[in-house]
């Protein structure tokens, strides 16, 4: 048997992936990780698809699995970390976010839910911290700049708050959450 499933497999779980034919996909994935366990992309797929299943357990159990054939792909790293996340294990989440960041450090989704567990978990000096360092790697996030808002205000850094969901709003006029934080935030 082969170690590396063939090519058109590969093309026709993504074709399904992008259809939104996720139980096509779960299937696929799931004959590709028996019949070539040694290959961690289906591993992958199966870690994203059973986290979006709210199959957590399996999740977590492909996702890792995926990370033990390919302890170099920051993809990998993120979905695990997003799989803890949901199970509350925020110590566990963070330490893969940061691996993920390590692997690639313009991991703009890695930064942001790092911040945002870190939010979770009370820290909310190193959740300023990671957003600035966001901030500094792309500049027109706007989201980065109305989560930061928030966690000024949080912290009782009104003005500063109001100085982010304002770069927020510049950024992107449309964004709805960052006029109410502003609102909010000004009353």
């Amino acid at each position: 048997m082969n170690k590396i499933p063939p090519q058109r497999l590969i093309d026709t779980l993504l074709e399904y992936y992008k259809a939104g034919n996720f139980n096509k996909v779960e299937t696929l994935a799931r004959n590709l990780s028996k019949d070539f366990p040694e290959h961690p992309f289906s591993w992958k797929v199966l870690n994203i698809i059973l986290k979006n299943k709210n199959n957590i357990s399996d999740s977590l159990i492909a996702g890792k699995k995926a990370l033990k054939l390919d302890p170099y792909d920051p993809e990998t790293h993120y979905n695990v970390a997003n799989t803890l996340k949901q199970l509350n294990k925020f110590d566990e989440a963070i330490n893969y976010y940061q691996d993920a960041i390590k692997l690639n450090s313009n991991y703009i989704d890695a930064y942001n839910n790092l911040a945002i567990t870190q939010k979770e978990k009370g820290n909310l000096e190193e959740a300023i911290n990671i957003y600035k360092k966001l901030i500094t790697i792309k500049p027109n996030f706007a989201e980065a700049y109305n989560n930061l808002g928030v966690i000024l205000r949080d912290s009782r850094k009104l003005k500063d708050a109001e100085k982010n969901y304002k770069k927020a709003i510049q950024i992107n006029p449309d964004y709805a959450e960052a006029y109410n934080n502003l609102g909010i935030t000004i009353r």
